[in-house]
């Protein structure tokens, strides 16, 4: 199974991905999409893992640690076991728990703010209302192949 897991740039240089919760194509989602084609539940589970994403940047920050400031999302396939169902009120439909870390090899993807995106990332997690608009409807995050991932740490380092 395809997951989107939420991360920063921190995560990128890590040994694995630890448990967390992630998003997916799940039954939940489908039934409440009936008809969508895949492509288009991929896309609501990978914005989901997006938000998610500022939503730990924000954590983190708020925290007191030092972040740098672009959302990020790794796309893995995993056996659907590494995964569990998460149970409460105003979870999404995306939404599962991974239970056992995630190794490189199952990494097919990093997905990552632009650069530009920066300042407004900075302004939305410290709760700029404008600045949130701009992030989740304007940026798209920057697609990379698993072989950048050595770019990537360097960039994040």
């Amino acid at each position: 199974m395809r997951i989107y897991i939420p991360a920063t740039g921190v995560d990128i240089g890590r040994d694995a991905l630890l448990p967390r919760t992630v998003h997916a194509v799940t039954d939940e989602l489908r039934d409440l999409l009936p008809g969508d084609v895949e492509e288009v539940l991929e896309a609501v589970a990978m914005n989901a893992a997006t938000d998610e994403s500022l939503r730990v940047l924000a954590a983190l920050a708020a925290s007191g640690e030092t972040v740098y400031p672009l959302r990020v999302v790794i796309a893995a396939e995993i056996e659907e076991k590494k995964t569990a169902h998460v149970e409460g009120e105003d979870i999404l439909p995306t939404a599962l728990q991974l239970v056992e870390p995630v190794g490189w090899e199952d990494v097919v993807s990093f997905h990552v703010d632009d650069a530009k995106a920066a300042n407004d990332v900075v302004l939305a997690i410290g709760g700029d209302a404008a600045a949130l608009e701009r992030v989740t409807d304007d940026e798209d995050l920057m697609w990379f192949d698993v072989e950048e991932r050595g770019r990537l740490i360097e960039y994040f380092g």
